[in-house]
């Protein structure tokens, strides 16, 4: 069984020769990739659901903190799993 191309992805094993770590070089590769674009997207859906019209008049009186909440916590995610895109970028 042959693999298709990932050189250009910066993933897999690249000989062309599918065998189980070469596979699972593949899937960690395109987990990670995908990772950071869900996050972002599950940050932003998390924010603007969490937002109410009373949160912008009464942003005042939240004792909670601006890190505190599942929207930072998807960002900082986010953040954590960009390294593999700029390595990408940074190959082209």
């Amino acid at each position: 069984m042959t693999m298709p191309n990932t050189k250009n992805l910066g993933i897999g094993a690249g000989s062309g020769k599918l065998s189980v770590p070469g596979l699972a070089d593949l899937l960690t590769g395109l987990l990670s990739l995908a990772a950071t674009p869900v996050f972002a997207v599950m940050a932003v859906l998390t924010w603007h659901a969490d937002e109410s019209p009373m949160d912008v008049l009464c942003a005042g009186t939240h004792h909670g903190s601006l890190l505190g909440g599942m929207a930072s916590m998807y960002a900082l995610m986010s953040v954590f799993h960009l390294p593999r895109w700029l390595r990408l970028l940074s190959r082209r």
